[in-house]
């Protein structure tokens, strides 16, 4: 038996970070996912074998100052800003898999939104569920 992140409320991506590490999205309801969005900010899961990494923020910060525009601005670190690190280790199993992420309180954390209005300034907004 191994630990499976959708049997957690945990929606695969379809994509993997380099080395063919699958990556999970927490799943929101109410919130279309079928396509991973770089501006949301959420709960994020990898998984190389048994060792899982979950962290709440942007799913790639470094992606997503880049695309903003923020690549060449050394004062302003996105994964310092957007990205909390929850938990790094081994989960071989659901059982565990079930007592670390209720521990961690996921249900507790607030989705948002990084938006650019015209104005040009970033913003970020809580995600309504529409």
């Amino acid at each position: 038996m191994s630990f499976d992140p959708t049997n957690h409320g945990f929606l695969k991506l379809d994509f993997t970070f380099p080395s063919n590490v699958a990556v999970y999205e927490r799943e929101l309801e109410g919130i279309d996912q079928s396509a991973h969005d770089q501006m949301r900010l959420n709960c994020y899961l990898s998984q190389d074998g048994d060792f899982v990494t979950v962290w709440d923020g942007l799913i790639d910060a470094y992606v997503t100052g880049i695309s903003l525009g923020f690549g060449d601005d050394a004062s302003f670190d996105f994964a310092e800003q957007y990205e909390e690190t929850l938990f790094r280790g081994y989960i071989s199993n659901d059982d565990e898999g079930a007592v670390i992420l209720s521990a961690l309180r996921l249900e507790q954390r607030i989705p948002n939104i990084l938006v650019v209005p015209t104005k040009g300034r970033l913003e970020c907004h809580m995600l309504k569920v529409g």
